[in-house]
Formats: C-alpha cells, structure tokens, sequence
C-alpha cells in the first residue's frame, strides 16, 4: 500500500540577509530591512525603476526608506510576490494591491487581478470594495458590475453609492436603469433627424417636439424645482 504523499513544502525567499552578491539595496519599511537587487526592483516597478536610473542619489545610496507604506509584512508579500512566490491570501490581497499600484508594479498587478477572479473565496462585495479602490483593477470591477443579475443584489454589493468616484456611480446607475426596465439613454452624438416642412414660399423649418405647455409647470414645476 502506498504511503501518504509528504506535503510540498511551501516556497519561500529570504530578505533579511545581506549578501553582496545577490542584493545591493536595502529597501526599509518602518524600521524593518529588507534586502533586495536594485535590478530585480527595477524590473517589476516603474517605481524604482525610475529611482534607480534617473534619481543620482537614489541609485548611489545603500538604503532606501520607504514612506509611502506602513505595513512591512504587505512589502514582504509584494516582495515574495515578484520573486514568483504564490503569496496571496483574502487576508494580505488589500495590502498588497495597495503596493502594487503606488510602485506601478505590473506584473504584481496582474497576479493580484488573477487572484481575485481564481482562488479568493471573498464575498463579491468584498471583491469589489478592494477593485474600487485601484484604478489598474477598473475592468474587474465593470465586469463585477457587469454580472449583477437583480436590484437586490446590487444594494447587497454596493450599498452606498455616495462613496463611489464619479466613474463608478455612473456605472452603477447605468445598471440600476437597465435592471429596472428603464429605457436607454439617447445617443447625443447622433441625435435623430427631424421631418422638414416645406412651406409655399420656399422656406422651411424643422419640425422640433413640442415643448412644455404652461399647464405642465403649473403642475409639476414647483415640485421639481423649476423656476417658472
């Protein structure tokens, strides 16, 4: 009888030891080192690609401090994650998309969109609460939006419009119309053609929809607020 197989163990990659010949750089996040190649960095962010071939004392200086995060453990998952380490969890995925924006980090983006759409068990509101915060995961949440099926879960995944960007809100009234039956906009940038009418002297006019009669702001202005 075969004997259980033994557990993979789990892939890891070390930051904390400074060897000369495998890193040049000391990337620091709250007082936590971390020991890395400026190549490698530069590969996978235009962050620090940037820093290192434009920046002179940057890319002559033994340590960076990194202001712009306070949370060395999401640097340790960013780092694992463009040293090819599958790192990712529902608990770190904020973190470190947070990161992989702010160091325009392509290839981590690209994990962190795979993660979410693959392997995270998150609720689809919880899904869209971390792709709304990151604008290099704009298509995950149209698609979000897109595969909404009722109102009610609508409310359920967005339950606040008011703290959305503009983008997003109208994305999000563009659904709720279409849900509720609502016809589609007009299209201004084609607006239909309206029937000329000849007259016997040879001139014409167009023939535009009537407009409000005085009865209809009588009725309804002061309701919605027109000034008549």
């Amino acid at each position: 009888m075969a004997g259980t197989a033994p557990k993979r163990k789990k892939t890891t990659v070390r930051f904390d030891v400074e060897d000369e010949a495998l890193n040049d750089v000391c990337v620091i996040v709250q007082d936590e080192k971390f020991f890395v190649s400026k190549q490698h960095l530069s590969m996978h962010s235009g962050y620090f690609k940037n820093m290192f071939s434009r920046r002179v004392v940057e890319r002559n200086q033994k340590e960076i401090v990194l202001l712009d995060t306070e949370d060395p453990m999401a640097f340790r998952k960013f780092l694992e994650l463009i040293y090819g380490v599958e790192c990712l969890t529902d608990e770190n995925i904020d973190g470190v998309s947070f990161l992989a924006d702010m160091l325009r980090a392509k290839v981590a983006q690209d994990r962190c969109i795979d993660f979410l759409n693959e392997k995270s068990l998150m609720s689809t509101q919880e899904k869209f609460e971390v792709a709304g915060k990151y604008d290099f995961m704009k298509e995950l949440k149209a698609d979000i939006i897109s595969n909404i099926r009722t109102p009610e879960e609508l409310k359920d995944i967005v339950p606040d419009i008011s703290q959305l960007d503009k983008q997003t809100s109208n994305m999000i009234l563009k659904k709720s119309l279409e849900l509720h039956g609502a016809p589609p906009a007009p299209d201004f940038n084609n607006p239909p053609a309206y029937t000329q009418i000849n007259y016997p002297d040879g001139y014409y006019s167009e023939a535009f929809p009537l407009l409000p009669q005085p009865e209809f702001f009588y009725y309804f202005g002061p309701e919605w607020g027109l000034d008549y």
